[in-house]
């Protein structure tokens, strides 16, 4: 997959919208520092709830080379996981911010979808989206 073709993720239509390699100066403008040896990237994606009842857009996360937004990531004010909830066919753009290596340059990245039911993140059908 590539920049703007949406996607199927559980109960969302995903479409990769715009990377940022450094986020980091961004962030610290808010007043957030990365660990040592780490920095933040951006990546901006459009969620629209295809579902018949109203979710949570979080419930959808990325893994870039095996790092998981959800477990390193900061949830900005700009950020898919700051919004609550979409009603069914609506639609929201934000930002997933993600602490990685400095050293790491992705290329690419993996949709994760939260199921309830298992209460644990699985990959959602090996969907990667090129990023550079």
């Amino acid at each position: 997959m590539t920049a703007g073709q949406p996607v199927q993720v559980g109960d969302f239509q995903m479409t990769f919208l715009e990377f940022n390699p450094n986020a980091t100066s961004a962030l610290a403008a808010r007043g957030l520092t990365p660990q040592s040896g780490s920095k933040f990237v951006g990546v901006k994606l459009k969620a629209t709830n295809t579902s018949a009842k109203e979710e949570r857009p979080g419930k959808v996360g990325l893994m870039i080379e095996g790092v998981y937004m959800e477990t390193l990531g900061y949830h900005e004010s700009d950020g898919m996981r700051s919004v609550s909830s979409l009603q069914p066919g609506q639609s929201v753009e934000a930002w997933q911010y993600i602490q990685i290596p400095e050293s790491m340059q992705p290329t690419s990245y993996t949709y994760n979808y939260y199921s309830t039911d298992y209460n644990i993140y699985k990959s959602a059908k090996n969907i990667t989206v090129r990023i550079s």
